[in-house]
Formats: C-alpha cells, structure tokens, sequence
C-alpha cells in the first residue's frame, strides 16, 4: 500500500464542490439515474449494460435505497473472489444513445459515494466514459480515486465538444488488495443520476472558493472569503456524522480527531464540501 501522506493527498483530492440542487436536472439517457434496475445478478442486466472480463470474480452489482435522485442508487459491492491478479474489481460497461442531442461544451456529472467497509484506504474506482457525435468520438473523460467519499459527492467534467448523441460507459470498482485474504465485502461504490448540465455548480470556475485554513488544525477552523454559509456537518472516512451545527464568527471548533469531511451550508441548501486532518 502507498505512504499514509500519499493516502491522505489522495484524499484531500478527490473531493470536489457539491451542490444539492444537481439532483434536480433530468436524466439524459435510459435509467441514469437506475430507478428501473430490480435485484441484479450474474445473469441478468438492465438494458445497454453488460459485464467485461471481470464479471466472475464474485463482486455483486445491486440496486440501493441510497440515492441523490429518485428512490434508488447503483451499488457495487465485494463478495467473495477466486483470482490471481492484483486487487479485485468489478467491470461494468454501458452504451446509451441520448434523450437529445447536447450543446455545445455541456457538463458530465455524476453522484458517487464510496466507503472501506473493514479499511477506509481498499477503495479502488474508475471510470472511462467516451462521448459520441453521428458516431465519430468527440471527446472522452477519466476519473479514478482510491480514497473514501463518505457522502454523495457530484463530479462534474466539462466536454469540450458539440452535439454529443451517444456515450459509451466503462467502470470498474472494487478493492485494492484482495488475493491474499479475500474480497469479502471489502468495498461499497455506489453511483447515480448520471447527466449533462449547460453549466456546472460543482466547477471551481463557476462558485466562489471559500478557503478552510489551516490544514491540519489542532481544534478550530477558519472560514475565508467565497460565500456565506451558515450551518455545517462533520462526517469521518466512513460516512458516519460526527458534528454538526452553526458557524459562528467564521468558525468552527472540531471535536473528533483524524483524517474528516467538512460540509458547508448556506441558507439555499447548497454545500461545499472539502476534507481536512485534525491532530488528537
């Protein structure tokens, strides 16, 4: 496994802003947002969906109350494994013709949530997704992380590129580690409510960057410039909440210890979110 400073810089990058109201925009192709998927196993897909090479390696695809939008989520979880390689993962892939032909550099956002179930550094994610206009590539994006994201987090990619009809979706999730003890339900990932936007609120270049200093803190944390939030919640590597409350004067007086997920609220309901690392 790499350094704990490299773990922790993985971390503190992979969060990106996050905006509640996202969850509003609509699906822009088939079950985006997997409201239509019953109990899935090996056997049986939704339509457009299939298994790569990985599909035998035990790892268990489901649909999940948890979700951004609608009732439900895509959940990917680790079972049991009989493989040699390194790691283990599930391939997942996907081929959707859009609802409507896309304008010109459109936004690609998706919800994602990801946790260690018995190590908060097994996470292992990707994904590929390649974007399509009257069935030549336009453009492609790729996003991985091996890090928690305890609460669902919008990612969001500007596609420099016009009239997009089709996208075709390549992902893989599971564990880091795995064949020398098992997979055994060493990672949840859970996705939704894939989508297209004609502006993005999870872009650095479109809201106002608040800075939390300092980082690491030994108690409290500063609120500087960007806008104005007024409450906050505190969730650690795992997703469990740890605080939550007011801010007052700009500030934020931190309880627990460790490696935690900071979410700022304003008074429209929006949040931004970053991480940081309280020493004990």
């Amino acid at each position: 496994m790499p350094p704990l400073t490299y773990h922790l810089f993985l971390f503190f990058a992979s969060f990106c802003l996050l905006t509640t109201n996202l969850s509003s925009q609509e699906c822009s192709f088939a079950n985006c947002s997997f409201e239509d998927w019953e109990l899935i196993d090996s056997v049986s897909l939704p339509s457009n969906w299939s298994y790569g090479s990985n599909h035998n390696l035990g790892y268990k695809v489901n649909q999940s109350g948890q979700s951004t939008h609608g009732s439900s989520s895509l959940l990917m979880r680790g079972d049991t494994l009989n493989f040699s390689g390194p790691g283990c993962t599930l391939d997942l892939r996907g081929n959707f013709k859009l609802n409507d032909v896309l304008p010109a550099n459109p936004f690609f956002t998706f919800d994602i949530k990801a946790i260690g179930t018995q190590d908060p550094n097994q996470i292992y994610f990707k994904l590929y997704a390649w974007f399509f206009k009257d069935g030549s590539s336009c453009t492609n994006v790729m996003y991985q992380t091996y890090d928690p994201i305890p609460i669902f987090t919008s990612k969001s990619f500007l596609l420099e590129c016009e009239g997009i009809d089709s996208i075709k979706l390549w992902i893989e999730a599971g564990a880091l580690d795995g064949p020398t003890d098992g997979c055994e339900n060493k990672s949840k990932i859970w996705l939704d409510h894939f989508r297209f936007e004609t502006s993005s609120a999870t872009s650095a270049s479109h809201v106002e960057k608040t800075k939390i200093y300092p980082n690491p803190t030994s108690g409290i944390i500063y609120l500087d410039g960007g806008k104005t939030y007024k409450h906050y919640k505190i969730y650690n590597t795992m997703g469990q909440e740890l605080q939550t409350g007011n801010i007052q004067n700009n500030q934020i007086t931190v309880q627990a210890g460790g490696l935690l997920l900071l979410v700022l609220i304003d008074n429209q309901g929006n949040t931004l979110s970053d991480s940081f690392y309280r020493s004990n």
